[in-house]
């Protein structure tokens, strides 16, 4: 673990420059005895469709959060089955390990607060240093989450950012 505290993580500004929340205790599920991963073997890949290759299940980023207790199971947005999640890049994996293990935010990023995405909630978890939420991470934009800020010479977000002090310029003149 890199040494960030869920206290560290309240802390978090977010694209709005306001505190990241995420819920007050957390826990893992009281009668869940099983990991995040072996939960994933046993319930999720027998049902998908397209099932990680054995190099992408095995890649050691992923050791950290195949270790840690399931903090919730898989809620899809609009009642989807398990079978419609993608698992078979590295990015789809670690978005449903985030999910599985994360923090839900009390103040969603605007994908999610749309109601858009796979996940119904929307999740982080920044011990692993990833600046996304769950959903994003999972559907391969990592780079769009504005659950957090970004450097300003980061691409995309750049610009986004720019725009949106454009726009904040213009309507207070």
């Amino acid at each position: 673990m890199s040494g960030v505290t869920l206290e560290d993580l309240r802390r978090l500004k977010n694209s709005c420059n306001e505190p990241i929340k995420v819920l007050p205790s957390q826990k893992p599920l009281p009668n869940e005895h099983r990991n995040a991963w072996d939960f994933i073997v046993q319930e999720i890949l027998p049902v998908v469709k397209d099932a990680p290759a054995k190099s992408v299940m095995e890649d050691p980023g992923l050791s950290f959060l195949k270790r840690r207790p399931l903090r919730r199971y898989v809620e899809l947005r609009g009642n989807r089955p398990v079978s419609s999640l993608w698992l078979s890049k590295y990015c789809q994996l670690l978005g449903l390990l985030m999910y599985l293990t994360g923090d839900v935010v009390v103040k969603p990023c605007s994908y999610c607060a749309q109601g858009s995405g796979i996940f119904e909630k929307c999740v982080v978890f920044e011990a692993i240093g990833e600046r996304s939420c769950a959903t994003h991470l999972h559907n391969s934009h990592a780079l769009l989450c504005d659950i957090q800020p970004r450097p300003l010479f980061s691409g995309w977000s750049a610009r986004a950012n720019m725009e949106r002090g454009r726009r904040t310029q213009e309507s207070e003149e």
